[in-house]
């Protein structure tokens, strides 16, 4: 077949407003029947779509277009139609989106208003077969008028019955670079379908990426004015009820990075959930967290006392819920001013409101303090170093009183 050139398109819609106009549309198609076709390429250039919903009568500005072309035959045809294209070439296209039943946002990415411009999408081998796509997105790049800016994103794509998969993703936005070898879902049967929170196994193999904060307040505007940029990588992975984060790393500023492997509750069984979080590594530098901003542009301010730890260190943080109860196993953390050894696991629970802390190691110390500087902490430079510990088997606190039992206290100034 030879190749289709129609230039200078354009639809209006009943109000006479732009719905679709279009510079220039070639389209080479290979073969076409009647189960089949196959396109070498489609190439628009300077697309422009508008649709939007009616403040008056709350329709589509679309809707006389598939009123026009319903059929009152609701049988289906169970002949699967092939399609193949080797290349789609989007150029220079503006896409809107209005719901004038919806007042605008003032900040942020407004899914009831979308302004794309400068949309180009390069997207090569696409095969369609039934509920079976696949196709390349080699080009993306588009900006919103809310300021959210795609400078680039490629990915391979493939969608089946059973699952969805996108692999060597790379997404580039404002101020982000997000990259995964795989993200997707795949189910094991049809059936399983009907439940995606528990029966759905979900992979997402992040690579090294940076999220800047910003970017994501385009999306959640709750976030305005944080500015952090993280960076990380892990694999999320399980059932959306119980998601995993294994060989995750975060990382921010120039100290504080942290190694762990995280898993998050399926809150549907309340308090009977299980999880086991395990930070393998941690170095936290409390001046730097001092200094992250919060919503609104104002720094976290977490006061002269926690600032006064420095940098905080430690490996192999292991807390555990299990019989309606937190274990935190025994931990040494080192800080600028000393360091700090819970010598025993402990159990916190929340009996009748209140909260009870155990001691599982019988005569073992809670906790224990070596060569720290109290005078540093609180400012006051004639308490100086100490050293001590403080056993105890429990302590019971409800609404009115705090009630520790077995507590001994002992200690010794330094320095």
């Amino acid at each position: 077949f030879p190749s289709h050139d129609n230039r200078h398109l354009s639809l209006l819609d009943r109000k006479g407003n732009t719905l679709l106009k279009v510079a220039s549309l070639e389209v080479t198609i290979l073969e076409f029947g009647m189960d089949r076709a196959s396109l070498n390429a489609i190439t628009l250039n300077e697309g422009k779509v508008w649709v939007y919903k009616d403040a008056s009568d709350g329709k589509m500005n679309f809707a006389f277009l598939t009123d026009y072309f319903a059929s009152d035959d609701t049988t289906s045809s169970s002949t699967i139609f092939h399609i193949d294209l080797h290349q789609l070439n989007l150029k220079n296209t503006t896409l809107k989106h209005d719901d004038f039943t919806v007042k605008p946002t003032d900040f942020g990415f407004d899914p009831n208003h979308i302004e794309i411009v400068n949309l180009t999408l390069l997207l090569s081998n696409l095969t369609s077969n039934g509920t079976d796509v696949a196709f390349h997105i080699d080009d993306l790049k588009f900006k919103d008028q809310s300021g959210l800016e795609i400078k680039h994103l490629s990915t391979s794509f493939a969608m089946t019955e059973l699952g969805l998969k996108l692999n060597n993703l790379h997404l580039a936005l404002n101020r982000s670079n997000i990259n995964a070898q795989e993200l997707g879902y795949a189910f094991d049967k049809i059936q399983d379908k009907q439940d995606f929170q528990h029966k759905a196994r979900i992979l997402c193999k992040l690579k090294q990426s940076n999220v800047h904060l910003t970017d994501v307040s385009y999306l959640v505007p709750e976030l305005k004015g944080m500015d952090e940029d993280i960076r990380l990588k892990g694999t999320i992975h399980n059932l959306p009820s119980q998601i995993k984060i294994s060989d995750l790393e975060i990382s921010l500023r120039k100290n504080t990075r942290i190694k762990a492997n995280l898993e998050l509750p399926d809150m549907a069984k309340g308090s009977n959930y299980r999880f086991t979080q395990k930070i393998v590594e941690a170095k936290v530098d409390m001046n730097e967290i001092n200094a992250i901003k919060l919503p609104g542009g104002q720094p976290l301010n977490l006061g002269k006392e926690l600032c006064a730890f420095g940098t905080v260190s430690f490996n192999n943080l292991t807390l555990k819920a299990e019989n309606d109860q937190f274990i935190l196993q025994p931990l040494s953390l080192m800080t600028s001013i000393g360091s700090i050894e819970i010598g025993a696991p402990i159990a916190l629970s929340q009996p009748n409101d209140g909260m009870a802390l155990k001691n599982l190691q019988a005569g073992a110390s809670v906790v224990a303090l070596k060569n720290f500087n109290v005078g540093t902490l609180l400012s006051n430079p004639d308490l100086g170093i100490v050293e001590g510990e403080v056993t105890l088997s429990s302590i019971v606190s409800d609404k009115k009183d705090l009630t520790p039992r077995g507590a001994i206290v002992t200690g010794k100034q330094i320095g």
